[in-house]
């Protein structure tokens, strides 16, 4: 039996792994996606996820003979609220960690490690004006802890006190992230003050480096169109424009043309974007609105959206980086939301970092926070039936996808939405229904349209409807001819068939070529040579692949195969029995016992160019 189990079904699904971290779904792309940025990211904040030694709590040491069962049980308490908050933070669940942690700290207030972690949950679930209490005590013992004197910053912006807010940003280290953030913070400081010349003087610091340029020019113009230097703005804009075409300088750029009457150019700047990014909403609902005749606001209306952009742009970059750098970048997200509450790329951001993070609940209620008139509500609609169905409510999520199918008869992202969710339910037949009638609202398909055609040729291939299937990918190939995931699933299955195989094998090292740290399409490419005969080639492909991919069965099972070919018995088996430890599909289980007892038929060192 042919088991497909390639990486491409994790990209018509909607959510891709990227070295070994889980990407944030649908994060605005483009919002200062500087490469600059990327190479800063890594820096973290101090204390925010560095390891950290268990915290002694006080009470542990006290002795109280006169009230000994009451000090048992108050040691119990601290200690018990220490290990559930400490539990609670691993598991994510940043909420409960805060209540267990801070009721923790008032049986031991002067622990100057549990204020700390105390401290961070509040930021991470989000109790932004707790956590800003409990900055005010850490400020005055604890200077390698920069996000408390942010903390505090922020609620002196809420409040419009911007000179005090100048004196924290001044007051913090300046490497890192904080290299290119605090002159972003203090730029938009100045701006709040009033004096415009001092704000762009502040962000000159990043044309120092010209990774930064994109940077300094979109808020140099974001500063100026505020102060109503409308010529600056629009060259500020245009220098970013040239430079990268991102998300933000789109809007910034385009918002002011149309503005200043300008709609034709506009328009052509939007339809720019969206040969690129086709599926964004943002454009989409710009060319509607200069259709319509209506009239923009500015992206950025006064300071506070200004500061609160910033922290956006912070965390959607930390979204790209490492694991460990989710966490703080969700902490830049709720300082966002929190000067800025409603703000639809913000919550898109913060509810996407939560969903990565697997808190669906805590998703779904910021999805539910944006508007109903927010040009991204329909993409959070469909994001929060995705958190649904993880969630284990598939009935919830898919009664909202079919609602929002018949809403928007036009439209196919429901649609395809529903046929990913029922194809990873191994629904294949209703998948395959779901995906025809999204075809059917495109009409002629483009070429990111592979994808739709894929995922409805990878149901048509489960239903054992090969001949639809391979229609499917074939047609898909013809939108995007050099597309890896399509040219590895037609090629395997094709060599799994014993059909075409000169051809697939042609396919799979296109895809190799393309994809060369895949270990899915590594492996295709040594089971086409292992179809081939040529063993000994086949057996080093495969060597790769399970380095790529060590937990996979059916790799694992290729490369026993293989290592038999050519003579390696013992291997054979280690890798076979090694198969049954990693969960293999319950029909592969007795073929594989079989091969551990017999071996395989035919000559065991045959074959083998390479």
């Amino acid at each position: 039996m042919m088991v497909l189990r390639h990486s491409s079904n994790a990209i018509a699904g909607g959510l891709c792994r990227r070295s070994g971290v889980r990407a944030v779904p649908n994060s605005p792309c483009g919002a200062i996606s500087v490469a600059a940025l990327l190479l800063v990211a890594g820096v973290g904040i101090a204390g925010c996820n560095a390891p950290q030694p268990p915290v002694r709590l006080a009470a542990m040491d006290r002795e109280q003979p006169q009230t000994r069962i009451a000090s048992g049980i108050l040691l119990a308490s601290a200690a018990g609220k220490y290990l559930a908050g400490n539990h609670a933070q691993r598991m994510r669940d940043f909420g409960a960690a805060a209540d267990y942690l801070t009721d923790a700290l008032t049986v031991d207030d002067s622990n100057r490690d549990l204020r700390r972690r105390a401290f961070l949950a509040m930021l991470t679930s989000g109790q932004m004006e707790a956590a800003a209490k409990l900055a005010r005590v850490i400020v005055k013992t604890d200077s390698e802890l920069p996000l408390a004197r942010l903390s505090l910053a922020v609620e002196d912006i809420r409040a419009g006190k911007f000179d005090a807010a100048a004196k924290h940003y001044e007051a913090m280290p300046q490497r890192g992230v904080n290299a290119v953030m605090i002159p972003l913070l203090l730029a938009w400081t100045r701006a709040g003050q009033g004096d415009t010349r001092a704000a762009l003087d502040a962000l000159a610091v990043l044309v120092k480096n010209g990774r930064f340029r994109v940077v300094h020019d979109l808020h140099a113009g974001l500063i100026n169109e505020i102060a109503g230097n409308m010529a600056e703005a629009e060259k500020a804009y245009a220098q970013a424009r040239d430079r990268r075409l991102t998300l933000s300088v789109v809007q910034a750029l385009g918002t002011l043309f149309e503005r200043t009457g300008r709609g034709v150019k506009a328009k052509a700047l939007y339809a720019e974007f969206l040969k690129t990014n086709p599926n964004s909403e943002i454009a989409e609902s710009a060319l509607v609105r200069i259709a319509a005749g209506n009239r923009p606001e500015p992206p950025v209306k006064d300071a506070y959206q200004g500061i609160a952009e910033v922290f956006y742009n912070m965390a959607n970059t930390l979204t790209r980086g490492r694991a460990i750098e989710i966490e703080q970048a969700l902490i830049y997200g709720n300082f966002s939301l929190h000067i800025r509450p409603d703000y639809p790329v913000g919550q898109m951001l913060v509810a996407g970092i939560l969903e990565s993070l697997e808190r669906y609940d805590d998703a779904i209620r910021v999805y539910d926070g944006i508007k109903p008139d927010s040009p991204l509500r329909w993409t959070a609609r469909m994001r929060k039936a995705s958190n649904l169905d993880a969630l284990g409510k598939t009935k919830a999520a898919i009664a909202e996808l079919n609602s929002m199918a018949g809403e928007q008869v036009a439209r196919s992202e429901a649609l395809v939405a529903l046929g990913d969710l029922l194809r990873g339910k191994k629904r294949y037949e209703e998948a395959i229904t779901t995906y025809t009638n999204a075809l059917s609202r495109i009409g002629e398909p483009k070429k990111w349209h592979w994808a739709l055609l894929y995922s409805r040729g990878i149901s048509f291939e489960r239903a054992k409807r090969w001949p639809d299937a391979e229609k499917d990918f074939l047609r898909a190939l013809e939108l995007n001819p050099d597309q890896p995931y399509v040219l590895n699933y037609l090629g395997y299955s094709w060599i799994d068939q014993g059909i075409n195989l000169a051809r697939a094998r042609k396919m799979i090292e296109r895809a190799v070529k393309n994809r060369p740290n895949d270990g899915y399409i590594v492996d295709s490419l040594g089971w086409a040579l292992y179809r081939m005969g040529e063993y000994k080639a086949a057996a080093r492909r495969l060597e790769q692949a399970v380095l790529l991919r060590p937990e996979d069965p059916t790799i694992n099972d290729h490369l026993g195969d293989a290592y038999w070919r050519v003579g390696r018995r013992l291997e054979a088996n280690f890798q076979w029995k090694r198969v049954l430890t990693l969960k293999p599909e319950a029909d592969q289980i007795p073929l594989i016992e079989k091969k551990i007892r017999d071996g395989l038929a035919g000559d065991a060192a045959g074959g083998g160019g390479g």
